[in-house]
């Protein structure tokens, strides 16, 4: 992860606020995962992390680019916190895919920020 969720001064987050969190990434044009998605948010509830918004939504927001300083790319996830979303504890999570070579096979990965309240 490039950079996780920088929490605000009061500790959580309202309905409104937009927490962001990047993540190293590869093109995404790798795989477009049209059966999938890209970015999700996940609630926490009980023991197990429950999607409940993703890239099809327009409350989420995917951004990539190449980071100039490395020449690496980066996945940029925000998320505007819908007025209607449970309080709760959340997290933003990355799916994506990479190459060793052009021919080669996809490689799938995942990665996730650390969760955060919202009430």
């Amino acid at each position: 992860m490039k950079q996780d969720i920088i929490l605000p001064k009061s500790g959580s987050f309202k309905k409104g606020d937009r927490p962001i969190a990047t993540f190293w990434s590869a093109n995404p044009r790798y795989d477009l995962l049209t059966e999938g998605t890209f970015a999700v948010v996940e609630l926490l509830q009980g023991k197990n992390w429950v999607p409940v918004y993703d890239d099809d939504d327009f409350c989420l927001f995917f951004k990539w680019k190449v980071d100039n300083s490395t020449l690496y790319g980066t996945a940029t996830i925000e998320w505007e916190i819908p007025r209607d979303a449970d309080s709760g504890v959340y997290r933003l999570r990355h799916f994506g895919s990479s190459k060793k070579t052009k021919d080669s096979p996809n490689i799938y990965f995942t990665g996730a920020s650390s969760g955060f309240a919202v009430s």
